[in-house]
């Protein structure tokens, strides 16, 4: 298995192709990532690589955290992420994995998470122009208790 590399959505742009076609393109800031942890097989059973990304304040980080990060280089990670390999060889701890040791034209694999948004809560539901002006039809959902039956009565 190989080794991945961690990032962070930047954002949305495009690019134009030879016909003058919009391309929407994904902007990620990807790496460098610093290897945290190396496990072999003698010692853990099994062969993996441990690396973090992204910089983060020392507050947030608590301390055994803080030591296990401080043996692999100065900085504290907010992401760590381990990837089995058949073998550590040539990997050292505190080394960096960057876009640079990605061949261009690869293929690659890319997943994510989204960043979760909770009970939207009551909504008001409008169609139409504006509220309360002629011709506007103005829906309101209920409010309702989260994960209950309504109210006696219907209210």
């Amino acid at each position: 298995m190989s080794i991945g590399i961690l990032g962070k959505k930047l954002g949305m742009s495009q690019f134009f192709d030879e016909q003058g076609r919009a391309v929407p393109v994904t902007l990620i800031e990807a790496g460098p990532c610093r290897i945290t942890q190396l496990k072999n097989d003698d010692t853990d059973g099994y062969s993996a690589v441990q690396i973090g990304f992204g910089e983060t304040r020392e507050k947030l980080i608590n301390k055994p955290a803080q030591g296990h990060l401080n043996k692999s280089g100065e900085g504290l990670l907010r992401h760590l992420r381990e990837y089995r390999v058949d073998s550590v060889e040539g990997l050292e701890l505190g080394g960096a994995i960057t876009v640079g040791d990605f061949e261009a034209g690869q293929k690659v694999d890319v997943s994510g998470d989204t960043v979760g948004r909770g009970f939207a809560g009551y909504q008001l539901v409008v169609k139409g122009s504006v509220p309360g002006k002629p011709g506007a039809l103005l829906n309101i959902r209920p409010a309702l208790r989260v994960g209950a039956k309504p109210a006696k009565g219907g209210k």
